[in-house]
């Protein structure tokens, strides 16, 4: 079944728009860190480089999109563990 678009006001302003579609997004990039912290339970084992790499590629990220609201640079992507 096909996902169902959201009706976009016709009169929308930047503003409007940036909250509208900032809003769900942020929520989701927190849901998803939050999913990642799931991992710190004994059913999974993992060594405390791989937690020091995992939290610095994390707020490395998050200073990567500061930057880009500062218009200081693109933020980049992509992680894969060591």
């Amino acid at each position: 079944m096909a996902k169902k678009k959201a009706s976009i006001p016709k009169n929308e302003s930047k503003r409007d728009r940036f909250k509208r579609v900032v809003t769900p997004r942020v929520n989701k990039a927190l849901k998803m860190i939050g999913l990642v912290g799931n991992q710190a339970g004994t059913a999974y084992e993992y060594t405390s480089n791989d937690i020091e790499e995992i939290m610095s590629v994390l707020r490395e990220k998050v200073d990567a999109v500061e930057n880009q609201y500062m218009g200081k640079g693109k933020a980049e992507s992509g992680f894969k563990l060591r």
